[in-house]
C-alpha cells in the first residue's frame, strides 16, 4: 500500500539518526504497527470511526527548524492570555521566545525532547511503549516520534497559577509526533491547561501520546481544548496512573476540527483515589469527534466520576465509548458515569455506549445515556415570557452544556471556559 510505504519511508529516515535506545524503541513500535496496521470498521473500539479519510492524507513530518508566527494572532486566541506560566510548541517545537517559564518553581522541571538525556529517555519510552499496543495508530506514533514535552513536579510543589500549555500548529499537509509526559509528586498540586491552535486552513495532523504519573496525594487538575483548524485531524492517547489518595480532575472540550479521536485511560492503583473524567463536543458540518474513556479501578475505597455532553448540529457525528471497570479487589467502590447529548438537525448522528463491568460485588455504580432534541416545553415556556424564540434556543443550549464547564475546580477558569463554550455555541 502506498501510505504503508510513506510512513516506512519517514520512519527509516528518523531512525537513522537515532541513539541505539532511541532506534530500538522505533523499531519496536513499527513492528507492531505493520502487524495492527490502520484500525478498520472491524474492530470493536473503532466500530463506528473510520479511519479511511486519514489514510488519503500522505503526511510529511513537521520540520525541525525554527519557525516564526505572528505571536499576536495566536495570543488574540489564548485561553489565557495573561498566562503567568507558558509553554509554546510550535509545530511540535519548543519555542523559547513565545514561552514564560523563568517564573517556575525550581521544584517543577521541564525539558523538551531534545534535551532529555538517553537515561531519562529509556524510562519515559518504556512507559509510553505500553501504549503501542492500543492500536496500529498509536503505534505509528511511537514509530514516527519526534517531539516531545516533559514536566516533572517536585514533591509538595503547590502551583497556584495555571501553566498553560499551546500547540500552534502552521504547516499544513503535515504531521506532528508527540509525546507529552507529567509526574506529579507526593502532595504536589498543579494545574494545567492544554491547548491546540491552528494557522492553516489545510488539512494537517496532530498525534499526541500522553503519560501522567500521579504519586500519594497528587493532584493534577487538568483542561484540554481542541480548537483545530476546519481540516485538521486530532489523535490523542491519555494514560494516567494514580496513586494513595491522588486526585486527577480532568476536563476535555473539542470545539473544531475535521476528525477527532480520545483515548483517556486511568487506573486508581492506591487506595482513596478519585477521578473525574468530565469533556464536551460541539460538532458541526460533516465532521467527527470520538471519545474511548476507560476508569479502571484496581483497588478499594476509590471513587470516579464521568460526564460527557455533546451538542450536534449539521451532518456531524459524535462517538462515545465509555468503560468503567471495577476489578474483584475493588470493594467499596463509588462510580458514577452519564452521556448526554442534544441533536440540533436531522443529519446529525451519534452513537454512544457507556459500560460498567463489575466483578466486586460492595459497590456503588451507576451510568446513563439521553439523545434528545430542544425541549418543546421548555421552549415555548421561554417564548411565553416574551422572550425571543432564537434567544431562548440559545438559552437552552447553553443550560444543556454549561454544567461542565462548572464543574472546574479553578474559579477563574470555569469561569474563562464557560465563556469560550458560549462562544463556540454561538450562544
Amino acid at each position: 500500500m502506498e501510505v504503508i510505504n510513506h510512513y516506512q519511508q519517514q520512519y527509516q529516515e528518523l531512525s537513522s539518526q537515532d541513539s541505539d535506545s532511541v532506534k530500538s524503541y522505533r523499531q519496536q513500535a513499527w513492528e507492531t504497527f505493520s502487524t495492527l496496521r490502520f484500525p478498520t470498521l472491524k474492530a470493536e473500539d473503532w466500530k463506528y470511526t473510520s479511519t479511511a479519510a486519514l489514510q488519503k492524507l500522505l503526511f510529511a513530518l513537521t520540520t525541525n527548524k525554527t519557525i516564526t508566527i505572528d505571536w499576536q494572532q495566536v495570543s488574540q486566541r489564548l485561553v489565557l492570555p495573561q498566562a503567568k506560566h507558558l509553554i509554546v510548541l510550535v509545530d511540535g517545537q519548543f519555542n523559547q521566545d513565545y514561552s514564560i517559564i523563568n517564573q517556575l518553581p525550581g521544584e517543577i522541571t521541564l525539558k523538551h525532547w531534545a534535551h532529555i538525556n538517553e537515561t531519562e529517555k529509556e524510562m519515559i519510552q518504556k512507559e509510553f511503549a505500553q501504549l503501542h499496543h492500543t492500536d496500529g495508530l498509536s503505534a505509528l506514533n511511537g514509530a514516527l516520534l519526534n517531539q516531545g514535552i516533559f514536566i516533572n513536579v517536585m514533591k509538595d510543589c503547590v502551583l497556584a497559577e495555571p501553566i498553560l500549555l499551546v500547540h500552534v500548529t502552521t504547516q499544513a499537509m503535515a504531521a506532528n509526533y508527540a509525546a507529552q509526559h507529567i509526574t506529579v509528586g507526593e502532595n504536589a498540586k498543579v494545574t494545567v491547561v492544554e491547548q491546540y491552535i491552528s494557522l492553516t486552513d489545510e488539512s494537517y495532523l496532530n498525534s499526541v501520546v500522553h503519560k501522567y504519573i500521579l504519586d500519594s496525594n497528587a493532584s493534577l487538575n487538568y483542561v484540554k481544548l481542541q480548537q483545530e483548524g476546519n481540516q485538521g485531524f486530532h489523535l490523542s492517547y491519555t494514560d494516567i496512573d494514580q496513586s494513595h489518595e491522588s486526585y486527577f480532575h480532568g476536563s476535555y472540550f473539542a470545539l473544531s476540527g475535521q476528525w477527532g479521536r480520545n483515548n483517556i485511560s486511568t487506573r486508581l492503583m492506591g487506595k482513596h483515589a478519585h477521578a473525574t473524567v468530565n469533556g464536551m463536543y460541539h460538532i458541526t458540518h460533516k465532521s467527527l469527534q470520538d471519545f474511548h474513556t476507560l476508569i479502571h479501578h484496581q483497588v478499594a475505597d476509590c471513587s470516579s466520576s464521568e460526564l460527557f455532553k455533546g451538542v450536534l448540529d449539521g451532518a456531524g457525528r459524535a462517538v462515545f465509548n465509555g468503560r468503567i471497570v471495577v476489578d474483584q479487589d475493588a470493594q467499596h467502590t463509588e462510580s458514577q458515569q452519564a452521556n448526554h447529548n442534544l441533536i440540533l438537525s436531522d443529519q446529525a448522528e451519534v452513537d454512544t455506549k457507556p459500560q460498567l463491568e463489575i466483578f466486586a460485588d460492595d459497590v456503588k455504580c451507576a451510568h446513563g445515556t439521553t439523545i434528545g432534541q430542544i425541549n418543546e416545553e421548555q421552549w415555548f415556556y421561554l417564548c411565553s415570557r416574551g422572550i425571543d424564540k432564537e434567544l431562548a434556543k440559545k438559552m437552552l443550549i447553553e443550560g444543556f452544556v454549561i454544567d461542565v464547564a462548572g464543574q472546574i475546580n479553578d474559579t477563574d477558569l470555569k469561569q474563562t471556559i464557560a465563556n469560550l463554550l458560549r462562544e463556540s455555541l454561538n450562544v
